[in-house]
């Protein structure tokens, strides 16, 4: 009785362990495909993403050739409840976006606006 319950324990946790690795590669894909579509992205017309919050969990910076982008999550204290996110251009670079978010705490997937930077009415670096 004893080694089946172990053997039960011992699957249930393997289980666990696959499912973790796999929303971790999951999490790894999505931002990987993201940051492929914003890197080859039209720099002189604006876009809208959509993109699941996970892009934002434990990432801090999207590498392309011409720059990295840091990316930024807070809640937004002037209207509790909500997050802001932002995808600040990489320094120095002139063809790049800007890019807000707004969102309800609690969203799977956020509607991100990226605007070419030399179209932004105030310089973020």
């Amino acid at each position: 009785m004893i080694s089946k319950f172990l053997i039960v324990i011992t699957f249930a946790l393997s289980a666990a362990s696959a499912v973790a690795a796999t929303t971790q590669n999951t999490t790894q894909s999505v931002k990987e495909s993201f940051a492929s579509k914003l890197c080859s992205a039209n720099k002189n017309a604006e876009h809208v993403f959509v993109v699941p919050v996970t892009v934002f969990k434990n990432n801090r910076e999207i590498s392309c050739d011409y720059g990295k982008y840091t990316l930024r999550a807070k809640e937004d204290n002037a209207d509790p409840g909500h997050v802001l996110y932002n995808i600040d251009p990489p320094k120095g670079v002139s063809k790049a976006f800007d890019c807000d978010a707004k969102a309800d705490v609690g969203m799977q997937n956020i509607g991100v606006n990226c605007l070419p930077v030399d179209k932004e009415t105030s310089d973020h670096h």
